[in-house]
């Protein structure tokens, strides 16, 4: 019964299944544009390698600010953070995707749109959006 009327856990909840939902949709699109721009399985994962020690190096780097943002700013600014960074950065991605990935200068636009976005998103999200759902 406490859960269903603590408005805090349920906007918590909200929250994280926007995230859960945000993320496998765009992941979804972005991993189908990356077996496009790299079809041989080695170049695949050569790169999903690469992004993932990039995405590891900067959420040791945002979560050496990220407590600092939350103490500041305080908590509210700390759960947003994420759904803003994905909200704003989703945008060109998919203006991109939209207007067709038929040549490939689009396709690489498009997989640098997507990388970033993905990038920021779980670095926001391991560094400022968990820390903040568990306070």
């Amino acid at each position: 019964k406490f859960l269903t009327q603590s408005q805090y856990l349920r906007l918590i909840g909200m929250l994280v299944l926007g995230y859960g939902l945000s993320i496998n949709f765009t992941e979804i699109m972005w991993k189908s544009l990356l077996k496009k721009k790299y079809p041989d399985p080695l170049d695949y994962q050569r790169f999903i390698g690469n992004f993932s020690s990039a995405v590891g190096f900067a959420t040791c780097v945002v979560i050496l600010f990220g407590v600092h943002v939350i103490r500041i700013l305080g908590w509210r600014v700390g759960a947003m953070a994420t759904p803003a960074i994905m909200a704003i950065l989703a945008v060109p991605f998919f203006i991109c995707i939209i207007m067709g990935i038929d040549n490939p200068a689009r396709l690489s636009v498009a997989v640098a749109l997507g990388t970033a976005q993905s990038l920021l998103s779980k670095t926001a999200k391991y560094a400022l959006f968990d820390p903040t759902t568990q306070m």
